[in-house]
């Protein structure tokens, strides 16, 4: 499951007008917890999107003929895609 671009995470209300420093307070805490791991499988996710790609390309641009090469890259590959 991914989530979108610019998609708010989480909203922070403040339960009234003055606890207005409540708010400021949670917001760089949340900032600091979440934002780390999200970024990481953001750019986690681009590298496998990343190595897919080249991968079938890699397959793809081998002239693999004779003794069966062909079945095993093939299969190797939707194992590749699958996971």
């Amino acid at each position: 499951m991914s989530i979108p671009l610019r998609v708010s995470m989480c909203l922070i209300y403040k339960p009234k007008s003055s606890f207005f420093w409540l708010t400021n307070s949670f917001e760089p805490l949340l900032s600091m917890t979440i934002r780390l791991p999200c970024n990481s499988a953001t750019i986690a996710r681009q590298y496998l999107k990343f190595l897919d790609r080249s991968a079938k390309r890699s397959l793809l641009s081998l002239n693999l003929t004779g003794n069966g090469m062909v079945s095993q890259c093939a299969a190797w590959l939707e194992w590749w895609l699958r996971y």
